[in-house]
């Protein structure tokens, strides 16, 4: 919409005017900016992402509390195993066998093999241990891994997806793609040379500074800048530059003396980083500076015959002949202009694809480092009698969703779904008959974790007091008065109850596994 206004504004203002001293100073600084990415490779792009070593520590982690005799089928498994081939090893049918096992399997049978061995073992792994967790610990470590690892999978294919757009060798190439536009494609280094910076070489100055001829970003910098050998105008960039070698309209141009001149007023920035937005700005700023004239566009100060020979009757510019087709600007007129536009829209959609990596690598490490928080908390727990019930629940829970599962999907019919609610509901529109009968998560999950949230009478047994006969909180709390130093508490004041002390840290774990047992099962 800019550059639409922004050319309708040139076409229906005048395109000629008297050409003075500085008139094409605005340009060649734009010009300059282009240079300099040519003539100083950027900073290299690099969009860095430890995801694959995160990765690695999940599955890690999920082999480590796995049983042992998975531990060993895996160790001992080929990682290439088809199908048939994990069935028979884990002693179950084939068509139980999904693609999430093959898809893994090779990653699963490495790990078991690397932590088989202590010296390949890693320290993170070792200072877990995790071979204490044994029975309810077990189960629990394995719940929440699983549930851990199938979220950091799902993180992972996201991170995956974008490697293509990362791997770009449009973008990994940027510095060679900017050099040669400046200096030309058949330019081996940064330096000046009018057989490699005009199509052809160059033959004089309005045969040369046309689109045909001056398809580099430097043959258009020595079109709008350098002086013509007549003096007039004596600067048409900067009154700063000297012009000790000139450019006879009548004759090729020669040497880099010229050249030379024009860059020493075109300082190099501290720090030449490459990105999308300073580019755009760049070429955005060289679309606008074109003028529109009888359908041709012109880079550059314009005047009489508009031949851009370099003078102050005929133009400091260059010239595109038919820049405007049919109302619109026409494309393959600028090719190192469009080979630039190119370039930034690649970057743009690079630097997208690194800024989502690193947000979805943060959540990933987020996901790892929490389940290894987890084990190491429930290594360190202190279960105690209570947790029966929480093995109870653990147990039955994922038979029980599996149950209520299948009985819901068996239905096809929506008013029968409709009776089975609150643990069934219709996904499907109500005169269409067909699988539309799902399980209800939501609700079968809250009757296990009401399941899992009783145990007062169980608690009491474990600390040999009966802490619900009391009513008041110093009574309570009066329990504990023979506890020694770094023994557990009696009784607690909890909920505005008296209750076994351990039972309030039991109740919030058991629900929290309740939750990671049924993701596991259900996502």
């Amino acid at each position: 919409m800019i550059l639409t206004l922004a050319l309708l504004l040139r076409l229906l203002s005048p395109a000629n005017a008297a050409i003075a001293d500085g008139d094409n100073a605005a340009l060649y600084d734009t010009l300059c900016g282009l240079v300099n990415l040519g003539r100083s490779p950027p900073k290299a792009l690099n969009c860095e992402s430890n995801a694959d070593t995160e990765f690695t520590g999940i599955v890690d982690l999920n082999i480590s509390v796995a049983s042992e005799k998975w531990r060993n089928i895996l160790r001992d498994s080929n990682p290439k195993s088809t199908k048939a081939e994990i069935a028979q090893k884990a002693g179950i049918t084939e068509d139980l066998v999904d693609d999430t096992w093959t898809a893994n399997w090779p990653l699963w049978s490495a790990s078991a093999k690397k932590l088989s061995d202590t010296a390949t073992t890693p320290e993170r792994i070792k200072k877990l241990q995790t071979s204490k967790l044994q029975g309810l610990a077990g189960e629990l470590a394995r719940v929440h891994t699983t549930a851990a690892a199938t979220t950091v999978s799902e993180i992972k294919k996201q991170i995956d997806a974008l490697k293509a757009t990362l791997q770009d060798k449009a973008v990994s190439g940027a510095a060679e793609t900017l050099r040669k536009l400046v200096y030309g494609d058949k330019s081996t280094q940064t330096t000046f040379n009018p057989d490699h910076v005009f199509a052809g070489g160059s033959s004089g100055r309005a045969a040369d500074c046309i689109a045909t001829k001056a398809n580099t970003v430097a043959a258009t910098l020595v079109c709008v800048c350098v002086k013509d050998s007549g003096g007039t105008p004596a600067h048409p960039c900067h009154k700063s530059m000297t012009h000790n070698q000139n450019w006879n309209k009548a004759a090729a141009l020669s040497g880099s003396g010229a050249w030379d001149e024009l860059i020493k007023h075109c300082p190099q920035p501290a720090t030449n980083e490459l990105t999308a937005a300073r580019l755009s700005q760049l070429t955005t700023a060289i679309r606008h500076a074109i003028k529109v004239d009888s359908d041709h566009g012109y880079l550059g100060v314009i005047d009489g015959s508009k031949n851009c020979e370099g003078t102050t009757s005929n133009g400091v510019c260059v010239k595109y002949a038919n820049y405007i087709v049919a109302g619109k600007v026409a494309t393959g007129k600028i090719p190192w202009l469009e080979g630039l536009e190119s370039l930034a829209t690649k970057l743009e959609t690079y630097e997208e694809a690194c800024q989502q990596t690193k947000m979805l690598t943060h959540q990933l490490k987020q996901a790892v480092d929490s389940a290894y928080a987890t084990i190491h908390n429930l290594n360190h727990a202190d279960l105690g009698i209570p947790n029966k019930q929480i093995k109870k629940v653990v147990e039955n829970s994922a038979q029980t969703a599996d149950i209520k599962k299948q009985e819901c999907e068996k239905i096809e019919k929506a008013e029968l779904c409709k009776e089975k609610q609150p643990k069934c509901k219709w996904e499907g529109p109500d005169e269409k008959d067909g699988k539309h009968c799902k399980m209800n998560t939501t609700a079968v999950e809250q009757q296990a974790t009401q399941a899992a949230a009783t145990g007062d009478a169980t608690a009491a047994a474990t600390s040999g007091v009966n802490c619900s006969k009391h009513t008041k909180k110093e009574d309570c709390e009066a329990e504990n008065k023979n506890v020694k130093t770094g023994e557990k508490a009696k009784c607690g004041w909890i909920e505005e109850k008296c209750k076994d002390s351990s039972f309030l840290l039991t109740k919030k774990f058991a629900l929290s596994v309740v939750s990671a047992a049924f993701a596991a099962l259900l996502f």
